[in-house]
């Protein structure tokens, strides 16, 4: 039961944040292309999840675009609100600068420590298999 909703808990971070991030939205134009790639998001999720069942290498397909698309979006509203802020002095903006600012920096070390969770270590599983079997094949006797 645990694990279980510890993949609902990652298949839905995304469509979560990006939720929150419609707080953040300066253009009604955005907000719709927004709302559309949450409803996107929890379709793939859905369909994800319906194919591959509650496992690991379903959090792996999900987790990766929707970091991607929230890294992405953070980014582009800590820019925005940093150029109010530096134009105009005393607008209200600092708070939203602020958000997009730790959301930035949370979901860039999200992004690494996702990578190497997912990447590196399974990388190093898999290389040091193979040292461990050329080992082995040079000291067996033909």
């Amino acid at each position: 039961v645990i694990k279980q909703v510890g993949i609902i808990n990652n298949l839905l971070d995304g469509s979560l944040m990006l939720s929150f991030l419609l707080f953040l939205v300066f253009n009604k134009r955005e907000k719709k292309i927004i709302r559309l790639t949450i409803a996107c998001m929890l379709a793939y999720n859905i369909i994800l999840l319906a194919v591959k069942g509650f496992t690991v290498t379903t959090i792996i397909y999900s987790l990766g675009p929707s970091l991607i698309i929230c890294l992405f979006l953070s980014i582009r509203f800590f820019i925005y609100y940093s150029k109010i802020n530096i134009r105009r002095t005393g607008n209200g903006a600092s708070g939203k600068t602020l958000i997009a600012g730790s959301l930035t920096a949370s979901y860039a070390a999200y992004i690494f420590v996702y990578f190497i969770v997912f990447f590196a270590i399974t990388c190093y599983v898999y290389c040091s298999k193979m040292v461990t079997l050329c080992i082995i094949s040079l000291f067996q006797d033909s």
